[in-house]
Parts: C-alpha cells; sequence; structure tokens
C-alpha cells in the first residue's frame, strides 16, 4: 500500500497514545505553573484560528462545509415537517451558503445551528503538534461560521492531557469521557470532524448509521474515502472496511457499497496547509442518493470486527477516561 503524509499522521498519532496519559500531579507540581502553560497553549491556538481566518484557504473551506451541510439541513428540516413544499427555493438552491429568505425560513434557522451537532475524534495532542493545533483551530472557526454552540461539539482522543481536557472546557466544548470507537448514531444534522483518523473510525461511523435517513444527516471532514479505496486492496478493503469499500459494479446487489452514495469533494490546495490537511475530503449523503437505493441495502448491517490492529484505539485500551 502507497501511504501519504495523512496516513503517518494517524500511525503518529496512534502509536503515541501510550506515551499521552494524563499526567499524574507529583508533590512539586505547580497549579499556577500548569494555568501558565495553558495559557500559552491557548495563545498559540488563537494566533494559528487568526492566522486562518486571513487565509484564502479558510474562505473556501467555510463555503465547502455550507453546501454539503446543506444537504442535511434540508433533509432534516423535510423530515421534521418544518420545510414547505418539495421544491421550494432552499431546496433547489444550489448556493454553498445558506439562504436568508425574508421571513426567515426553518432551513435559515437550521443554518443558525438551532439543530445542529458536531462530533470530533482524533484531534491529538494539541499542545505539542502544530498540526493537531491549527487542525483545532480550524474547528472553532467552523463552529464559529456555522453558529454551532461550543457545548454541542463532542470532543474525544484518549491522548489528552488534563491541561488540554482544560482548554477545551475553557472553550466551551463538551469533552466526552469514554471512548466510542467512532459509534456515534447521528439523530440530527451532524457535522464529524475526523482529520487523519483511522479507517476503522470511519467504518465504525458509517455502520452506526447505516441507514437513509440516518447517513443523509452526516457531514465528514476527515480523509477521502475515495483515497482509502485507491490505496487499498480490493480483498482488504472488503474484510475490514466494508461500509467505505467500492462495490459499484454490485450496487443493487451488496450491501457493501458506499462510494456510489455518498458526495465527495476534496479540500482546496494550499501549499502553506499541505500536511495539515492532506487527503482531506469533505463527505455527504445526499437523500435523493440514497432513497433510489434498493431497502434490501440496509437490512441488518453487520457490526464491523476487526481481528488485527487497524489504526483504532480500542475502549479496553485507556479508553475511559474519568
Amino acid at each position: 500500500m502507497t501511504g501519504n503524509a495523512g496516513e503517518w499522521q494517524t500511525v503518529r498519532k496512534r502509536r503515541g497514545a501510550g506515551k499521552a496519559r494524563r499526567p499524574q500531579q507529583g508533590p512539586g507540581s505547580s497549579r499556577r505553573d500548569e494555568a501558565l502553560d495553558s495559557q500559552g497553549i491557548k495563545e498559540r491556538i488563537q494566533g494559528a484560528v487568526d492566522e486562518l481566518r486571513t487565509a484564502e484557504f479558510w474562505d473556501a473551506c467555510k463555503k465547502l462545509t455550507r453546501g454539503c451541510l446543506m444537504e442535511s439541513l434540508v433533509t432534516g428540516a423535510e423530515e421534521a415537517g418544518n420545510m414547505g413544499a418539495p421544491g421550494g427555493a432552499v431546496v433547489t438552491s444550489t448556493e454553498p451558503d445558506c439562504p436568508s429568505p425574508d421571513p426567515p425560513s426553518p432551513a435559515a434557522d437550521y443554518c443558525a445551528g438551532a439543530a445542529v451537532d458536531c462530533v470530533c475524534y482524533g484531534l491529538g495532542r494539541f499542545s505539542s503538534c502544530a498540526s493537531s493545533r491549527y487542525q483545532l483551530a480550524l474547528l472553532l472557526l467552523l463552529l464559529e461560521s456555522l453558529q454551532i454552540p461550543a457545548s454541542r461539539c463532542y470532543i474525544y482522543d484518549p491522548m489528552f492531557s488534563n491541561a488540554e481536557v482544560g482548554i477545551l472546557e475553557d472553550f466551551g466544548m463538551t469533552v466526552l469521557t469514554e471512548n466510542e470507537e467512532g459509534k456515534w448514531p447521528a439523530h440530527r444534522p451532524t457535522l464529524f470532524y475526523l482529520i487523519h483518523c483511522g479507517k476503522a473510525l470511519y467504518n465504525n461511523l458509517l455502520w452506526k448509521n447505516w441507514s437513509a435517513r440516518s447517513l443523509s444527516q452526516l457531514t465528514v471532514i476527515g480523509n477521502s474515502f475515495r483515497g482509502i479505496e485507491e490505496r487499498l486492496l480490493t480483498r482488504d478493503l472488503q474484510r475490514n472496511y466494508k461500509y467505505i469499500s467500492d462495490e459499484s459494479q454490485q450496487v443493487f446487489n451488496s450491501r457493501a457499497q458506499m462510494l456510489g452514495i455518498v458526495r465527495e469533494v476534496p479540500f482546496p490546495d494550499s501549499p502553506r496547509y499541505l500536511e495539515i490537511f492532506n487527503d482531506t475530503s469533505i463527505h455527504c449523503f445526499p437523500a435523493e442518493r440514497l432513497r433510489a437505493l434498493p431497502p434490501e441495502l440496509w437490512d441488518s448491517p453487520a457490526e464491523p470486527d476487526y481481528q488485527e490492529d487497524l489504526e483504532i484505539i480500542r475502549a479496553g485500551e485507556g479508553g475511559q477516561r474519568r
């Protein structure tokens, strides 16, 4: 398999997990020193936010994310019975930004974050890793732009230190305490932020939401599904990652087909942030594609059963945080 920088970041995160447990407070430890260190980390994060905010890269990311997220917002509004007749301006809009009709429509309220969650896995040690720090900065900008309350951003990484957990909580985020291995059920439109995570994490997420209704609620920012398919042997892909495997020739008789129903848009190219966000795409699952598939496609999806180390930190490997 030919690797890339994103996959090597995944490996580094995985290998470093055992060294990243929360530090114990020794007799000579100073809470004041820890607070000063945290303040310095916050300042570096804010510096990354300020830098990204003025970059063309951020403007492009913002428009792409809004456009993909709108797919799930419209679907959620339709299913909740909050939208007008099918074919209205909101449903047919191709603009990347959320429409703002007058008077405001329910879809505009959705765009304001009234019913959108965000879940972030695998951010890594942002206190010591510049790439993780920029990834956190982009997440903060997305929450601000999409008006998703920070308290509805649920974040987890078993590598977080005490200080890092405190910083995230200071930002208002909800730090999860248990390792869910990516198995988060989306009950409302949800933005998943999984930059350079292991393939099993994406596979678990798709399995947990393997229905037309649930998949249509997902917007996933993470490693390119198409890139995963291109780099893996077909037998390995089908054995271990069937929910992101490409079975395009058997779309009507195989539950494993995924790439045929996902809409994937690569992140914009940027030499400045190439290593940080390489191989990253935004994925959404248009409702019209999902509804066109046969009902038996969704029958009794089997939970993934991994027989080897697949770049995922299991719940029994330090997944219970406190």
